[in-house]
């Protein structure tokens, strides 16, 4: 097991916040990415007092566009359905 975990490809994570969200945010995103990658989480404070490689991860941005284009193809296609409904018993 030590073998496998010792294994992954590492991650770092960085954010910037003022009001805390991003930290939560990126906190969130290295919990979902813990079980396939070796992932540190890091204040962009961080990248001034060391040199790293950093795996920028803008999966949250491809997720958040992902959702937004599958509740719009549902809304789309229940408005088509209601509307073809209303025309078949009341037109």
């Amino acid at each position: 097991m030590q073998n496998a975990l010792a294994k992954r490809v590492r991650c770092t994570i960085l954010y910037a916040t003022e009001t805390g969200r991003s930290e939560q945010y990126a906190r969130v995103l290295g919990r979902m990415f813990n079980k396939a990658f070796d992932v540190k989480v890091r204040t962009h404070k961080f990248m001034r007092r060391h040199c790293i490689v950093v795996v920028v991860v803008v999966v949250v941005v491809v997720v958040v566009v992902v959702v937004v284009v599958v509740v719009v193809v549902v809304v789309v296609v229940v408005v088509k359905v209601v509307i073809w409904w209303i025309c078949r018993y009341f037109g």
